[in-house]
């Protein structure tokens, strides 16, 4: 054989790069028709379990907590006729941040049923502390602890 005869048995053992494209093109196909099938399977299992107002009624008593104004208001709470057709007792325990106007809040849903609780992190104005003082303390720490380092920096050199 020559050296042109086993360049051309070698040549004709690869695939070309069509050959290559259409393969993967092929193989992507069928990875996203058997995830899609994984996750409606998921789903038809997931559905029976929930009911289709539990985000909305969720998100309705979130937003009854934190539409509460007052600090003094916030752990008697409100009444809140849910979408659901329940009634519920929404209070709210809120705890601020070293950021100011930042606040952890704790949210509690109560029932005859039973109880939701959440955490959330909400921005409110300084009607949320529980002290008038506590926001002056937070922008008074914040203000020192930028000074301090505003001292410590050294320009480079």
């Amino acid at each position: 054989m020559t050296a042109k005869g086993n360049a051309y048995r070698k040549k004709e053992r690869a695939f070309t790069l069509v050959e290559a494209v259409l393969a993967l093109a092929l193989f992507a196909a069928a990875a996203v028709a058997v995830s899609q099938i994984c996750v409606n399977c998921l789903t038809a299992v997931d559905a029976p379990d929930k009911q289709p107002l539990d985000d909305l009624v969720k998100e309705q008593l979130i937003a009854a907590a934190l539409g509460i104004s007052e600090y003094d208001k916030l752990e008697n709470g409100t009444d809140v006729d849910a979408f659901d057709g329940n009634k519920y007792k929404v209070r709210a325990y809120a705890a601020p941040t070293a950021i100011l106007d930042l606040f952890e809040v704790e949210i509690v849903c109560s029932r005859d049923g039973g109880e939701y609780r959440t955490k959330v992190f909400a921005k409110r104005n300084s009607s949320w502390y529980e002290n008038a003082n506590d926001r002056e303390d937070i922008i008074k720490d914040r203000t020192d602890l930028l000074e301090d380092r505003r001292r410590q920096w050294e320009a480079p050199q």
